[in-house]
């Protein structure tokens, strides 16, 4: 919905996905002359085993019929082990052959926005089965780029540093000043 909005409103040569947690690391000339200098698509994006598949999509994930945050995590994890024990899955009819997740935050160029807010047949079936699933802003986004983009034009990285430790009182880390160094050696233009 904000890339269709984006894209209406004010077509950019690339769109980037922030959180409130995300802090620039760079200059604003710095990531201005980064981002004019290539035409890559930086997204995460590793191929979906069946593990990911069995847990985020073969089980009934009630998270947008329910207020999760008032119900504690063990009912909705006592529902899905329900499911389980039953052997209740759902069908795998409307997924495409390839699923790829990754992480939700990206920086993509305006063809790729095109390619995600003009969906095949196939895409707009796979958005419809996601409905239910554990976190599909994972999944969907980085299927469609990886299924309708040039792999010369991604590269798996969405330039942001995320450590996923529990640091800090966080799980991903809370970060300070000790985890800057990590930042700086990794080349990210955003900590999170």
């Amino acid at each position: 919905y904000l890339l269709s909005i984006s894209y209406k409103e004010q077509r950019a040569s690339y769109y980037h996905l922030l959180s409130a947690q995300d802090y620039p690391l760079c200059p604003l000339w710095y990531f201005l002359d980064y981002f004019r200098s290539c035409n890559q698509n930086f997204i995460d994006c590793k191929l979906a085993n069946f593990w990911h598949i069995h847990e985020r999509i073969l089980q009934f994930h009630p998270h947008g019929l329910l207020d999760v945050k008032k119900i504690k995590k063990c009912v909705l994890d006592s529902f899905i082990n329900l499911q389980r024990k039953l052997g209740l899955f759902r069908s795998t009819r409307n997924l495409p052959r390839y699923i790829t997740i990754g992480s939700q935050w990206f920086s993509i160029t305006d063809d790729c926005v095109h390619r995600i807010l003009t969906p095949t047949p196939q895409d707009k079936r796979l958005l419809r089965r996601l409905k239910y699933t554990f976190a599909p802003e994972e999944i969907y986004i980085n299927t469609i780029v990886t299924s309708n983009i040039r792999k010369d034009l991604i590269c798996n990285d969405n330039l942001r540093f995320i450590r996923w430790k529990y640091e800090n009182g966080n799980c991903p880390a809370n970060l300070d000043l000790h985890h800057l160094k990590y930042c700086l050696f990794k080349r990210k233009l955003f900590a999170r």
